[in-house]
């Protein structure tokens, strides 16, 4: 049997043709920072303005008293990762953003602490993938995946849905939040939901010994999607409608081949 696979250059396609033509002024963008406890002499970050893991700007930054600072040029709102000691955060910024972090060494992720421009969108941000983390790891998803019907599974990524919708909704500090940090969130929300929907039938094609047929999802369940809507920059910066766009062209290319 022969696994549905999507090859990684129709996807770098796919990116390219969104980030091509695109013009953006290049803002300078700050983020200093003290690590407590720290022992290393220095900081990494990494940008991928290209979304393809493939031609990543990396940037070691000395550090002095246990203290650094780092100045860059952005073009659009971006995720910055931040790496040190082995352990590895996202920070997103905006073109100017000016951002103080504290952390302590060995406990990154849960110790980080913001300040300055940017501060309202990385705390939300902390504070959702902390209270979601589940909801958007693949591995435990696809384990649902396997083990339930599509009608149940689908209700499971519904509430899941629901549940992140509202706590963003309802967040206490939301008119606080960018507008563009807010297009990113609810980009986010939405794909992750879509991109689980369109790897239910290719999951469970690829785990049968059988003769290999991607069963189509119901009209019903597929009335959430408008095709119109896989193209779209803005979202791009969303690691959930990257996602989205593989298992897109998975599940139409599947159902078209074994339909």
């Amino acid at each position: 049997m022969k696994k549905i696979i999507l090859h990684s250059v129709f996807l770098n396609i796919i990116l390219v043709c969104l980030l091509t033509n695109q013009s953006f002024a290049q803002l300078k963008t700050i983020i200093s920072g003290t690590i407590e406890n720290g022992t290393n002499d220095s900081v990494n970050f990494t940008i991928d303005k290209t979304y393809l893991s493939q031609k990543q700007t990396k940037f070691q930054i000395p550090l002095k008293q246990n203290q650094f600072s780092f100045e860059f040029q952005l073009d659009r709102n971006r995720l910055l990762e931040l790496s040190y000691q082995g352990q590895f955060i996202q920070i997103y910024f905006e073109p100017g953003d000016n951002l103080d972090i504290k952390f302590k060494a060995g406990d990154l992720s849960e110790s980080i602490v913001f300040s300055g421009k940017g501060t309202e969108n990385n705390q939300f941000n902390k504070k959702f993938n902390t209270q979601f983390k589940n909801d958007f790891t693949s591995s435990l998803i696809e384990e649902k995946m396997r083990a339930l019907s599509l009608d149940e599974f689908e209700m499971l990524i519904y509430e899941n849905r629901k549940k992140q919708k509202m706590f963003y909704t309802d967040y206490a500090d939301k008119k606080l939040l960018t507008s563009d940090f807010k297009k990113y969130t609810e980009n986010h929300i939405k794909y992750n939901y879509l991109n689980y929907l369109l790897s239910f039938p290719v999951v469970n094609a690829n785990k049968s010994t059988a003769i290999l047929k991607v069963n189509s999802l119901p009209a019903v369940i597929l009335e959430v999607l408008d095709k119109k809507t896989a193209n779209d920059n803005e979202a791009m910066i969303s690691e959930s409608y990257r996602n989205f766009l593989t298992s897109f062209i998975t599940y139409y290319a599947s159902e078209l081949n074994t339909g």
